[in-house]
């Protein structure tokens, strides 16, 4: 495989392709045979669920997985509660192999022994994007199979070979438009962290403004703002319908996307990024004498230092979560007012266990349910950093300062854990503002401790992250990866399947809980703050005693 760029590429990220698909192969066959077969048995029940959807009572659910196409049948269901979730999932998947092999690249130093073939710099990069492909296709191949399987775990029979087919090439051109997308931007990123950050959190806002269009009719028409709109266009699991115009204009976009991210990387020194010409105003307050002590602002130790590489993707996430929290809450009194109109979705959403009675039940419901998931995944680009700097080499040169190693640890741990409080600090103040403006009825305290508890779920990704690191940094970010997308499936899961309390609470997710609801658990955040603490001590004991790169 060595002996192609494309191959080596594919190489490099066959274990991720392999974890990620068969997590999701997994995931296909456990929700259909808990989902299908044990919640909907009976016809009666499925032309019930039909009712419910025209009734407006799963508005809820299409948030997480769109819109829903005949899900009184098997091969429709499949699509919604399976398919419907999979473009951010597999997405995240291609950001993450994406801004790998190109700025991880560069930061690895691979890139110079690539550009000693004689090969040009735009063959190069069309061999790296193929090698992508390649893992992309081998991770799609894997949910095509278990779609297949699904069936016969579900006692249906096995659906259309060729429409799931269909459906697995729609989700396939959504996820290489991603993986694309981060080629671009990580011509403009200084750090694999950085593209990661701006191309993740694209991505959740394209996933999440697609389907809010679906629950808030006064966004209904700027649903096709968002580029995975085209994927909703086609439905050929469900009722065989491929829309080609939107599978064309995708698989454009992906295609100009790459060309741009070619002709810059093939024009951009190594380690360099694609300066963007803004005018030269907009740079005139930081000239100014006395501003920033000539660009060493925040360079004052380790934490400074790593806090100022952070501010970037802190503001990026924290004004996107801001903005997330203000249009989930704003939309609040539509939807009570809605569902108060309509007594069947009312019932329908309270058998799913929401509370739609109350402002503050649609809140939890609707902004509590996505929001935890949306700062991990910050939390989750945060974790690379000293792993890919000590791939880097870079590391070694920091250490040679005198301080000592348990010190250094902490410090930047403690960096990044500012920059999540920062992040969540502008989700809650968008929050309890919105709120407060549109005088929501809201148990002001339980609201903000439910604000305050929000840094918690990162928090444990983070300190995980670092924990890792600090024994075998190269297993990072698989593993983070990994352990945050078994958590939100285990929290999804974990209720169809009558699990118990205790085991559910597995999960960062069921930890966190209700709080908005329930008030706090003082249980459950000692367990949380003890997962944190326990998590850094291991880190920082691994990082002291371990020689650097072993």
């Amino acid at each position: 495989m060595l002996n192609s760029i494309a191959l080596a590429t594919f190489r490099s990220q066959r274990r991720a392709a392999l974890a990620w698909g068969l997590a999701l192969a997994a995931f296909t066959v456990f929700t259909m045979w808990t989902n299908w077969r044990r919640e909907y048995p009976s016809e009666e029940a499925r032309q019930r669920l039909a009712d419910q959807v025209e009734g407006g009572g799963l508005a809820f659910a299409q948030v997480l997985w769109g819109e829903p196409t005949r899900i009184d049948e098997f091969a429709g269901h499949l699509e919604w509660r399976v398919a419907g979730l999979y473009p951010l999932l597999l997405g995240l998947f291609v950001v993450m192999a994406a801004s790998a092999v190109s700025r991880g690249a560069e930061e690895r130093g691979q890139l110079d022994v690539l550009l000693s073939v004689p090969r040009g710099r735009v063959r190069l990069f069309a061999e790296q994007a193929a090698g992508l492909a390649l893992a992309l296709v081998a991770a799609c191949l894997l949910v095509w199979v278990s779609m297949l399987l699904s069936g016969p775990a579900a006692g249906e029979p096995v659906p259309p070979a060729g429409r799931a087919l269909l459906t697995v090439l729609n989700l396939c051109l959504a996820a290489a438009f991603v993986g694309s997308l981060t080629l671009l931007v990580a011509q403009f990123a200084r750090s694999r962290r950085a593209a990661g950050t701006a191309a993740g959190a694209v991505l959740v806002a394209s996933f999440l403004w697609a389907n809010l269009g679906l629950v808030t009719t006064s966004l209904e028409d700027w649903r096709w703002v968002s580029p995975l709109y085209l994927y909703s266009r086609s439905t050929p699991l469900a009722d065989g319908h491929v829309s080609l115009a939107a599978l064309a204009l995708m698989a454009a976009l992906t295609l100009a996307s790459l060309a741009l991210a070619g002709g810059l990387f093939a024009r951009r020194d190594v380690g360099s990024v694609v300066r963007i010409p803004w005018p030269a105003v907009a740079w005139l307050p930081f000239r100014q004498r006395g501003r920033f002590a000539a660009g060493t602002w925040l360079l004052g130790g380790t934490m400074q230092s790593d806090l100022r590489a952070a501010l970037a993707p802190m503001l990026l996430w924290g004004t996107g979560a801001a903005l997330f929290s203000a249009l989930f809450t704003a939309v609040t009194p539509s939807i009570r007012r809605g569902f108060e109109d309509l007594p069947e979705a009312r019932e329908a959403a309270q058998q799913l266990e929401f509370d739609v009675t109350s402002d503050a039940g649609i809140v939890s419901a609707l902004l509590f349910l996505v929001l935890p998931l949306v700062v991990c995944l910050f939390a989750a680009t945060l974790t690379s950093g000293m792993a890919s700097q000590e791939a880097a080499g870079r590391l070694e040169l920091a250490l040679t300062y005198p301080v000592r190693r348990r010190a250094y640890f902490l410090q930047r741990v403690t960096a990044s854990l500012v920059a999540i409080a920062g992040a969540v600090t502008f989700a809650t103040v968008a929050f309890l503002t919105t709120a407060f403006l549109l005088g929501l009825d809201l148990d002001w305290p339980k609201a903000g401790v439910a604000s305050l508890l929000l840094v918690l779920p990162p928090w444990i990704v983070l300190s995980f992250g670092y924990g890792l690191a600090g024994w075998r940094p190269r297993v990072v970010v698989g593993a983070v990866a990994g352990a945050l997308a078994a958590s939100f499936f285990f929290d999804l899961l974990a209720p169809a399947v009558d699990l118990p309390g205790a085991v559910q609470k597995l999960s960062i997710f069921q930890l966190y809980g209700q709080p908005l609801l329930d008030g706090v658990s003082s249980e459950d955040t000692a367990v949380m703050i003890g997962l944190v603490l326990v998590f850094l001590a291991a880190g920082s004991m691994g990082f002291a005693r371990r020689d650097i790169l072993k």
